[in-house]
């Protein structure tokens, strides 16, 4: 706990391309031993930033986004980190707070050309794994599929989706359809 940086984590979605040239967002459902937001759904991966292990390789001086990403993509992903594309796939949005448990994100996302194995082994911090195509129609449809979701991964995937090239309408227009919405169980 002495190595966490107040409370400031990573949130990062992971967007790869599948076979026929799509985009495919990949989740995951957070497991029970989660303390936080047990069950709920989340974007690829999320964890606290922790200034020893997560230090820029060309200045160990300074702590690096990409690279708490990047762990945290290898950990809950279960992708071998070598794998994992390099600082210039990652991109960042800025910050939001999950106002349940006043946890501060850094919002940002992985775009990758080599697709995830589905059958890859669970990590022992996710219960499940779901992917659908990266466009505002097929993400707000998974998201009416999950029964809680961590508020931030929702924004994130906003800012993922107009990063992506779609309109703010588009995803508007898609969002607001979504009833029953629980952000937190």
């Amino acid at each position: 706990a002495s190595r966490i940086l107040n409370s400031l984590a990573i949130r990062v979605a992971f967007v790869y391309r599948d076979a026929d040239g799509c985009d495919i967002l990949e989740f995951h459902e957070r497991s029970s031993s989660n303390s936080t937001y047990k069950n709920a759904w989340d974007v690829a991966a999320a964890g606290y930033i922790d200034p020893l292990r997560h230090r820029d390789p060309e200045n160990p001086a300074k702590i690096s986004a990409w690279q708490a990403a990047a762990s945290e993509l290898a950990e809950e992903l279960s992708i071998p980190r070598a794998s994992l594309p390099y600082r210039d796939h990652y991109k960042f949005f800025g910050i939001g707070r999950n106002y349940p448990t006043g946890q501060i994100d850094i919002l940002g996302y992985c775009q990758s050309d080599t697709p995830i194995d589905p059958a890859r082994t669970v990590s022992p911090r996710v219960q499940r794994y779901g992917r659908c195509l990266a466009t505002p129609e097929h993400v707000a449809h998974f998201i009416t599929e999950g029964q809680y979701w961590v508020p931030t991964a929702l924004v994130t995937l906003v800012f993922v989706l107009q990063d992506l090239g779609f309109s703010r309408d588009r995803i508007n227009s898609c969002f607001s359809r979504i009833e029953g919405l629980k952000l937190f169980p």
